[in-house]
């Protein structure tokens, strides 16, 4: 019986683990199809350790930096006007995010709010997958 508990209680942190790299790697396929022109200049200093952050074994939490750290980057002319509106309290539901689904959430919003124009034609095809995809994460 004890086994069996331990077993179920690894496997929870494994998947649990799973679900947050996997994460993850929906932030950094956002940012592999937004243009450079739409970062600001320093992104390029930092995105390489910024990439291997997201390739690591990543926590809700640390995703929710993840994200923050690429918006943060992210230049004015390349998002909607209404997300300076938005912006300041989807900082502090970044801050506060402890699963896995708010953090999704907030990953699909930054993204509706980033112009046509600053992502590549590729992204244009992707798009609904990813959504359908970030939909599923709980």
């Amino acid at each position: 019986m004890k086994t069996k508990i331990l077993a179920l209680i690894l496997f929870s942190i494994l998947t649990f683990t799973a679900k947050s790299q996997e994460l993850s790697h929906y932030i950094l396929e956002l940012e592999s199809h937004t243009k450079w022109e739409a970062v600001e200049n320093n992104w390029a200093n930092i995105r390489n350790q910024w990439v291997e952050s997201c390739k690591a074994e990543n926590t809700p939490q640390s995703c929710a930096k993840l994200l923050l750290q690429f918006e943060s980057n992210i230049r004015w002319s390349a998002v909607i006007e209404n997300w300076k509106l938005r912006r300041t309290s989807w900082v502090n539901d970044c801050n506060t995010a402890t699963n896995n689904a708010q953090v999704a959430i907030l990953l699909m919003e930054l993204e509706a709010n980033i112009r046509w124009e600053a992502v590549d034609g590729i992204w244009v095809l992707r798009r609904s997958g990813w959504i359908a995809e970030l939909k599923t994460i709980k």
